[in-house]
């Protein structure tokens, strides 16, 4: 027990982070959250008290033993009853200082897992109410177990699979009682239309910001017939969070997840409006790397002024006035650069006082920030006025980041009119993706769930053997069309030859855990299929083994010849088959020593 609580306490622990040490071993990393190893805390616990109890059944008198048992367990309930009430009124009575007082004492890294102080004492008043049904079952059940277990020691039970049904019971209600309201639920018949305006049984969604989309809960679309590019897990897989990350702030990469609609929030929390520029403020809708492919937006003609909502990440050793982007508009290009029109996000950042090498261009919106190290700085988002040679008669406005060191984000675009008011381009003007209601983008070069490339347009991670996968596969000069990253297979080069446009495959049957794809090829290549990879997924082509790749950071792949082939993916994890085994011989063993006791008790 208490190894496990060090191992909870990770970086928190008083003398090293155990966890970060047991990460490296094989099994562990499974276990990405350390907090839960709490559970063998509780289960020492129980084990401590168990052993116990045992002991003082054992002796006598019983009755004595039962009334010294009562003491602690009134004292306890006597407690709750007395504290949950006082905790509360200390809540209720500064409700201005109590939000401050939750924000002070969260641990966890504020920028990459924030939290809303208010909702927190929210919670914490619901839970310390004495009448809320939940906290009310909680101490009702508590008093009843105390109760068995006092009646239990001081009468004794006559047959002892009796007092151990009625402990399984209690254990029983109380884990449906934790677990009654742990994801809200409601029946199929009460449910509200999810599918959204545009969106059709069949078709592929891929949610732009699943944490603002509560219309969505896990798997609903499904009773509609609508396929998820995320799915949907708990714990989701490390490369999972990384590209789904990196698409949340390249919206080049929405093709890459083979969904033919995008979902955002309607009135997203994040939207702001400066200059009369309308913007997200987490969410940036071009930018990149220097080499990034260009976005491209469609805009209405008239335009005198291009307004800006940017900024600049990895930018702080940029001399002043140094491009690091291109704004294109009627064909003529105007440089981004550095100090001018956008700076370095993190300019007020303690630890790079000194480096900065640009001045501080006009800010738009300032907002805290923290490096995962823990240094708080304020961040910002710039604007930048960009007056246009000649009214705008081209229908296209072009970014392209320039500078392959420097991030370039670009959050807002604005055209200003001649009389100065402002329309605001966003997701639904880039080129690729149209609106076809509210919150609804339609995706026209998203690509086909499954395609065929040619193996010469493959190429490896050793192309870039210090970066991730997703990092390699979101590089700029990365076209996802005609090229794609292969791991695990010797044959696949550094550098992809070729240019052919990824040919789609025909999906014949889909299922949870079986898929089959018809696909043909006139050279050796690669049947891509943009479905989640998982070491327990198996294929056969032309029903012989094949081995599957993972192509593209996270999705699957196999290699076939040239010719008509037919490609199954089976789910036959080897884990379900350990898990299976292991579950029957402990019921075996289970049933064994049941029979085995109450035979030596007769």
């Amino acid at each position: 027990g208490a190894i496990a609580l060090w191992i909870a306490m990770a970086e928190y622990a008083p003398i090293f982070n155990l966890h970060a040490l047991l990460w490296s071993l094989p099994g562990f990393s499974f276990l990405r959250a350390p907090a839960r190893f709490s559970y063998l805390v509780v289960f020492a616990c129980a084990c401590l008290a168990a052993f116990g109890l045992q002991t003082l059944s054992a002796r006598g008198p019983r009755v004595l033993i039962g009334l010294v048992g009562a003491v602690p367990a009134a004292a306890l309930l006597a407690a709750l009853l007395a504290l949950l009430p006082t905790w509360r009124a200390v809540l209720t009575a500064d409700p201005s200082g109590a939000p401050a007082i939750a924000d002070a004492m969260y641990l966890s890294a504020r920028a990459q897992y924030p939290i809303d102080p208010q909702l927190v004492v929210q919670g914490l008043l619901s839970s310390l109410d004495l009448a809320t049904p939940k906290t009310a079952w909680s101490l009702a059940l508590l008093a009843f177990t105390s109760l068995a277990f006092i009646v239990w020691l001081a009468v004794g039970v006559r047959r002892a699979v009796v007092a151990q049904a009625m402990f399984v019971g209690l254990i029983a209600i109380d884990l449906l009682t934790f677990a009654y309201d742990f994801h809200p639920r409601m029946p199929l018949d009460d449910m509200p239309p999810a599918l959204p305006a545009g969106v059709a049984a069949g078709d592929r969604v891929l949610l732009h910001d699943s944490v603002e989309l509560p219309m969505l809960e896990p798997n609903q679309l499904v009773g509609d017939g609508v396929n998820l590019a995320q799915g949907y897990s708990s714990l989701p897989p490390q490369r999972h969070i990384e590209l789904e990350s990196a698409t949340s702030s390249q919206p080049a990469l929405f093709d890459l997840w083979s969904a033919g609609f995008v979902l955002e929030p309607v009135a997203p929390s994040d939207s702001l409006v400066v200059g009369g520029v309308a913007f997200r403020q987490t969410h940036p809708i071009a930018g990149g790397f220097g080499g990034a492919q260009p976005a491209v937006f469609r805009a209405n003609l008239g335009a005198v002024a291009v307004r800006l909502i940017g900024t600049l990440s990895y930018a702080y050793n940029i001399p002043q006035g140094q491009p690091v982007g291109t704004l294109t508009v009627n064909g003529t290009d105007y440089p981004i650069r550095a100090g001018i029109e956008l700076s370095e996000r993190a300019y007020d950042r303690p630890s790079l006082s000194g480096l900065l090498q640009h001045q501080k261009a006009r800010t738009a919106v300032d907002f805290e920030e923290a490096t995962p190290e823990g240094e708080d700085y304020i961040a910002h988002l710039y604007q930048a006025d960009i007056r246009l040679a000649a009214a705008s008669t081209d229908s296209r406005v072009r970014i392209t980041p320039t500078d392959p060191k420097v991030l370039l984000d670009i959050y807002g675009i604005g055209l200003v009119a001649p009389d100065g008011s402002v329309q605001s381009l966003g997701l639904g003007d880039r080129d690729g993706l149209e609106r076809v209601g509210p919150g609804v983008l339609r995706n026209t070069s998203a690509l086909p769930r499954a395609y065929v490339l040619p193996r010469s347009q493959a190429f490896s991670p050793a192309r870039q053997p210090d970066q991730t996968a997703t990092q390699i596969v979101t590089a700029p000069g990365v076209d996802l069309h005609r090229q794609v990253l292969i791991e695990g297979d010797s044959t696949a080069g550094p550098d992809p030859v070729g240019s052919d446009l990824a040919v789609p495959a025909l999906l014949q049957d889909v299922g949870p855990n079986e898929v089959r794809v018809t696909a043909s090829a006139t050279v050796p290549s690669y049947l891509i299929l943009n479905d989640f990879t998982h070491r327990g997924w198996t294929a056969r082509v032309d029903g012989q083994p094949a081995r599957v790749y993972i192509a593209n950071a996270m999705f699957r792949a196999v290699a076939i010849e040239p010719g008509q082939h037919t490609i199954d993916f089976v789910f036959q994890p080897l884990s379900h088959v350990i898990g299976a085994v292991i579950s029957l011989v402990a019921l075996v063993a289970a049933i064994g020593l049941a029979v085995y006791g109450l035979s030596s008790r007769r």
